[in-house]
């Protein structure tokens, strides 16, 4: 007979629950992260064949370095969350993705930094 006390504190054997192996969890990001490289490296070859043959200070070249910052903007935080979620799940590619996350972020900030030293309005 058991004791009141390990009732309350223990679950029965019937009512105990197996833990979800990390394993199965761990497979799902692989596909997406090739997705989402996918979907960021057309997108940043969309931009650049859209405005190809731009002058230098022409207002296709502002629009293609704005279009740029937004694709590598956005490829730096999907990368980042991507990062994250492998490396809770301790993945081996989570370390992978959290450099290529912040290799698009320093692009974001090199866009970010020559914008502003071309545009005479920041200075």
């Amino acid at each position: 007979m058991r004791h009141c006390c390990s009732t309350l504190l223990f679950l029965p054997e019937k009512e105990k629950k197996e833990h979800m192996n990390p394993g199965v969890l761990a497979l799902l990001p692989e596909p997406a992260a090739a997705l989402g490289a996918g979907v960021a490296g057309l997108a940043g070859l969309g931009v650049l064949w859209r405005y190809r043959g731009s002058q230098s200070s022409s207002l296709k070249r502002y629009l293609r370095r704005w279009r740029l910052m937004q694709v590598l903007g956005i490829s730096a935080l999907y990368f980042l969350a991507l990062a994250a979620s492998c490396l809770i799940l301790q993945d081996r590619w989570g370390w992978v993705y959290l450099i290529v996350s912040v290799r698009a972020g320093v692009q974001w900030y090199r866009l970010r930094l020559a914008r502003i030293d071309l545009n005479p309005l920041h200075s």
